[in-house]
Formats: structure tokens, C-alpha cells, sequence
């Protein structure tokens, strides 16, 4: 029997060459037990109904086949990606699927038209057209999505269930602290059995697309189409992805000329992180860029930023990660070494000095975290839990705060001024924080 992983939905499952089509009736999610699933699946004229719901979530989800029973193998369902009891929100869509062989590889074409993401008051997103067309009668394969909010191509070979295992398999090389193997990945010797593909995405700039992010609450909206490509081999254990988004919008704000790679090299075991961006500030624009690169369990990551104007506000955060496992009981440990840099405001220099943060089972260690510049400091010392006894103290000398508010881009304080004094934390990964200052106090208060 193979088992499909599903949350209220349709599955099929293969048993003795044949397939027995059921619905879920009971389900754990997120530490949920959910057991009171609605369901009415029919077969009529050789074509198969069915709706499912969820009456404590105002959860439902109707499918149509009006294609022929015989022409489905394998369908791994309905998946509702995330369930709150907070939502309440109906999903609905009408499909037209086309199956064959056994495996989805395999599959023809996918129609799917009139989803509906609503709330209760019926009012949300509708996306009117999604067509999915593929053609594995030939070699390479090639699958084609056409829709109103992405258009896209993929195009090789794949073997979509094995997708996360490989993902895991090919991290795991340059972490394996952190990504331990654990038996799930079986690799393929042969090309057409592996995920060996070439694909590119284009998120569609329009009224559907904002509609659709606006509903989710995404923090930005797009100003113009944004640009997905990369590829998977399950054979040199590689991967890429690169993004790039020309102007997006959060709120007022516009976001220019932001892009992502990420991907790995084979050969010297690396993995490389690149992520760029300019943003507003109240003076001039800010250019942010995070480089990274790393293997054999260390990652080193750079983080640098300039701003555009008449002064100059520049500098950059190196940071050098360790992963290892502890021997007594397996569990992860980051060791951070934050190594010397410069920082710039205001035409002032400032100073980062060597210091280590260590996270280790919900706790973090701050060892003597300082930036100076003459007689004026930050310095940062101490440890965090969730344990009261544990404090990270937060010691300021002649700190402008002006210039911390807006690098940090804390837009709703209203004043500002010199500070000196100290702020100790305790319980900062607990539901209740607690923050103390003793002798502090902020000179030229404005």
C-alpha cells in the first residue's frame, strides 16, 4: 500500500494493482486532532464528485473530475497548507484533471478554473483562469503553467515526491550538522528516474497577483513582474535559485532592484547566499546587501549597506557561523564569531570589536559584544532564556539614538537625543519579556 500524505482531501491509494479511492476522515495537524470532516464523494455516469469540510475552521473545499475514473492513478489530494483557528475563509475550485501511468510524473494536463479565496463575508480573491499542460511523451519533459497570476516552465526530468528528500540530501553535504541523513534518500543512477530540471517563473505584475498577496497580508505588494529561475540535479547533488524583483511597494515605500541567488557548488562543497536591495530612509536611499558562503558545517556571511547621501553612512557585519552536534545528547549548537569591521555614520567611524554568540537547547550567549568609537560604546553581555535568573545587559555611552532609529528603520519614535546608562533583559524567549534600565537617561532630549 502506498500512503499519500493528506489533510481532508481526496487520495487514491495503489493496493494490489488496483486503486481504492477514500476520503480522510480524521486527521493530526499543528498538535490539532481534527476528526469531524464532512464528506460527499460521488460516482456518477463514471465521473467522480466530492466535497469536503471542516466545520470549525468554515473550511471547504469542492472538487469536480469531469474526466472518466479510469483515467486517475495516483492523486496526492487536497492539502490545506495551514489551518488557524482564526481562519475563516472557503476555498473552492473546479477542476478538470487527466491522469495515467503511475506515478505523477506521468500526469497529462491540469484545467483548473474560478478559485475562489473568500472570508466569510464572500469577499477576497478569485484567480478565473490556471492552466497546467504537460508532455512527458518525449524526452527531456516539459511542463507549462499558464495563469492570471504566474506563467512558467519547467523543463527535464523530475520526480516531484522525491523533491524534499533531495533538497535534504543535497544540504545535508555542506551542513550535515545540521541536516542529518536520515535514510529517506535513495539516489538514482539513472536520468530519467532523478529530479534533473531546468525551470523559470514569471509572478505576473496585475490587479490578480496584489489582490492575491493583499488577502494573505504580505508585506509587499509588486510594482512590476518578478523573475524566478534556477534548476535541480539529483545527479552532482546541485541546485540553484534566482530571483529578481524590480520595484516592489510596501505601503508607501518603494523597494528597488532586489534580488536573491542561492544555489551550491558540487566540487568545493559550498553553498552561496546573495541578497540585494534599496530601500527608502527618511535622508536618501540605502543599498543592502547579504553575501554568504560556507561548507563542511561553517558559514560566513557578510552583511553591508550603504546610504546615499551628502554624508557618508556605510559599513558592513561579518559574521563567521560553526555548527556542530553536542556528544551527551545530540542537539545542534551555532557558534557565531562576530570578526572586526568598520562602521561609518555621519562621515564618524565606528568600530566592531571580536565577540562570540553562542545558541545552544533555547539558549543564547552574548560574549562581549562591542562597537566604539573615542569614548562612545555599545556593549552587549549575557545570556538568554526563558529562565528569569538569566539577564543580557545593553550597556550605552553617548549613544545618538537619531542614527540607531533610522539605520534600524524604527520610523514611529519621536524623539531622540544622547543616551547613557544600561538596559537589562530577562526572559526574552518567554511570553513575558521583562526590561529594566538602571542610571540611564538621554541628553538633549528632543
Amino acid at each position: 500500500e502506498t500512503k499519500v500524505p493528506t489533510l481532508g482531501g481526496l487520495i487514491v491509494r495503489e493496493y494490489n494493482d488496483k486503486y481504492l479511492f477514500q476520503i480522510i476522515t480524521e486527521a493530526t495537524y499543528e498538535g490539532v486532532h481534527i476528526d469531524n470532516f464532512t464528506r460527499q464523494p460521488k460516482i456518477q455516469n463514471g465521473h467522480l464528485t466530492g466535497k469536503m469540510a471542516y466545520s470549525d475552521y468554515g473550511i471547504e473545499i469542492q472538487m469536480v473530475n469531469k474526466n472518466s475514473i479510469d483515467s486517475f492513478t495516483n492523486l496526492s489530494g487536497i492539502y490545506i497548507p495551514s489551518v488557524k483557528e482564526t481562519v475563516q475563509e472557503v476555498i473552492s475550485m473546479e477542476s478538470a484533471l487527466s491522469f495515467c501511468e503511475k506515478t505523477f510524473t506521468d500526469f497529462k494536463d491540469v484545467e483548473i478554473s474560478d478559485i475562489r479565496f473568500v472570508d466569510a463575508n464572500g469577499e477576497g480573491v478569485v484567480i478565473n483562469n490556471f492552466e497546467l499542460l504537460a508532455d512527458n511523451t518525449k524526452k527531456p519533459y516539459e511542463i507549462n503553467l499558464k495563469s492570471d497570476v504566474i506563467d512558467g516552465n519547467v523543463k527535464g526530468y523530475y520526480r516531484f515526491n522525491t523533491i524534499v528528500p533531495t533538497f535534504k540530501h543535497i544540504l545535508a553535504q555542506q551542513f550535515p550538522a545540521l541536516l542529518q541523513d536520515d535514510g529517506g534518500y535513495v539516489k538514482e543512477a539513472i536520468l530519467e528516474n532523478t529530479n534533473h530540471f531546468k525551470y523559470g517563473f514569471t509572478i505576473k505584475d496585475n490587479d490578480a497577483t496584489n489582490s492575491l498577496l493583499t488577502f494573505f497580508k504580505s508585506p509587499v505588494v509588486l510594482f512590476s513582474s518578478v523573475e524566478l529561475a534556477g534548476n535541480v540535479d539529483d545527479l552532482k547533488d546541485q541546485f540553484s535559485l534566482h530571483v529578481e524583483a524590480p520595484y516592489l511597494a510596501q505601503k508607501n515605500k518603494l523597494i528597488e532592484n532586489s534580488s536573491i541567488y542561492v544555489g551550491n557548488d558540487s566540487i568545493d562543497n559550498n553553498l552561496t547566499l546573495n541578497v540585494k536591495t534599496t530601500m527608502p530612509l527618511k535622508k536618501g536611499k540605502m543599498t543592502l546587501a547579504v553575501d554568504g558562503k560556507g561548507g563542511n558545517n561553517m558559514f560566513n556571511t557578510d552583511v553591508s549597506w550603504v546610504v546615499d547621501r551628502e554624508e557618508d553612512f556605510h559599513g558592513n557585519i561579518d559574521l563567521t557561523m560553526n555548527l556542530t552536534r553536542v556528544q551527551e545528547n545530540d542537539k545542534l549548537m551555532a557558534t557565531i564569531d562576530v570578526n572586526p569591521t568598520t562602521l561609518v555614520f555621519n562621515d564618524t567611524a565606528w568600530y566592531v570589536h571580536d565577540s562570540r554568540i553562542g545558541v545552544y537547547d533555547n539558549n543564547i550567549r552574548v560574549k562581549d559584544f562591542k562597537v566604539t568609537c573615542d569614548k562612545q560604546f555599545i556593549r552587549i553581555d549575557g545570556r538568554t532564556s526563558s529562565d528569569p535568573d538569566d539577564e543580557l545587559t545593553v550597556e550605552l555611552q553617548d549613544i545618538n539614538l537619531d542614527y540607531i532609529f533610522e539605520t534600524l528603520q524604527i520610523n514611529n519614535v519621536t524623539f531622540g537625543g544622547y543616551a547613557t546608562g544600561k538596559i537589562v533583559a530577562s526572559e526574552l524567549l518567554s511570553k513575558n519579556p521583562q526590561l529594566e534600565t538602571k542610571h540611564f537617561f538621554v541628553d538633549g532630549l528632543e
